[in-house]
């Protein structure tokens, strides 16, 4: 089941951030996320409501069209669970929910190395805008800023 997410998934949120390399977010961080207006987080769990996996990230409004954006800032499925279609499931209903809001486009960064990040969001209908320099730390390394069109 994909869900929002509640206070209750956020140890295991971080555990999964952890276990895949993520930015790293503290639980203080995700509850303020969860609060924040604009925010969406989402959650896809097993049958007994354990976290597989999960996004989030936030709205706000394109410098470039003025339109609608939604910035998501972190997916991450359990190591163990790649490749099962947990990360389509969310981007599937991520689409959705910013339909509902009348978002029109997804933007998001990612590492230059990270190829398996990139070949999952090109498959979802992303492309790369821009390279932007060195704005990943430990390490330091260059993002590629990707959108989708709704």
């Amino acid at each position: 089941m994909i869900r929002h997410s509640k206070i209750e998934d956020i140890d295991e949120i971080v555990a999964i951030g952890r276990e895949v390399n993520l930015s790293i977010w503290t639980p203080a961080d995700y509850i303020k996320e969860f609060a924040r207006n604009g925010s969406i987080c989402l959650t896809k769990t097993d049958d007994n409501d354990g976290v597989e996996g999960f996004l989030h990230g936030r709205e706000g409004i394109s410098a470039i069209t003025g339109g609608a954006v939604f910035e998501l800032h972190n997916i991450g499925v359990r190591a163990d669970l790649r490749g099962k279609g947990i990360g389509s499931m969310l981007l599937v209903e991520l689409r959705r929910e910013c339909g509902r809001r009348g978002i029109s486009q997804i933007i998001l960064d990612v590492r230059v190395s990270n190829k398996t990040a990139i070949r999952f969001y090109e498959k979802h209908n992303f492309t790369t805008v821009s390279t932007e320099k060195g704005i990943y730390s430990a390490p330091e390394e260059d993002g590629y800023l990707m959108t989708c069109l709704l």
